[in-house]
C-alpha cells in the first residue's frame, strides 16, 4: 500500500513540475526574452504543439493512478488560462478554448493510459495464473 502510495506522490509531483515548467515557465521567457518579430511564430507552436504533447505524455504517465489524480488536467488547464492572461492579452475567448482543450486533452489521454494499465495488469493475472 505504501508502495502505491509513493508512486501516487511521485507521479503528482512530477506532473505538477512539469505544469509548472510547460504552462507557466515557458510561455514568460517566450512573452518576456524572445524578440517581438518572433513572437508570432513562437506563441503559437507553444500552444498547438509543445503544449498538447506535454498534456498527451503527462496523461499518459499518469494514466494508471487516475482515481487518485483525477484533477491534474483541470489544474493544468486553468494554470495555462491564469498564466496567459496574465502574460498576455487578458479576457480573449481563445485562450480559454485552449484550455478547455487541453483538459479535453488530458482526461483523453490518462483515460487511455488508465485502460492500458488494467490491461497490462490482466495480463499479468494470466499470466501469473497459468505458470501457478
Amino acid at each position: 500500500m505504501k508502495n502505491q502510495s509513493g508512486e501516487v506522490l511521485q507521479k503528482g509531483v512530477s506532473a505538477g513540475i512539469g505544469i509548472m515548467l510547460v504552462m507557466v515557465i515557458l510561455p514568460w521567457v517566450v512573452a518576456s526574452r524572445i524578440p517581438p518579430e518572433f513572437k508570432s511564430f513562437f506563441i503559437p507552436f507553444l500552444f498547438k504543439y509543445i503544449n498538447p504533447v506535454f498534456l498527451l505524455f503527462t496523461g499518459l504517465h499518469m494514466g494508471d493512478t487516475f482515481k487518485k489524480l483525477w484533477f491534474m488536467p483541470i489544474v493544468s488547464g486553468v494554470v495555462f488560462w491564469l498564466t496567459t492572461e496574465l502574460l498576455f492579452s487578458p479576457w480573449k475567448t481563445a485562450y480559454f478554448l485552449y484550455a478547455a482543450g487541453y483538459i479535453a486533452i488530458g482526461y483523453a489521454t490518462m483515460l487511455v493510459g488508465w485502460g492500458l494499465s488494467l490491461l497490462r495488469n490482466e495480463k499479468n493475472r494470466k499470466k501469473t495464473k497459468i505458470s501457478a
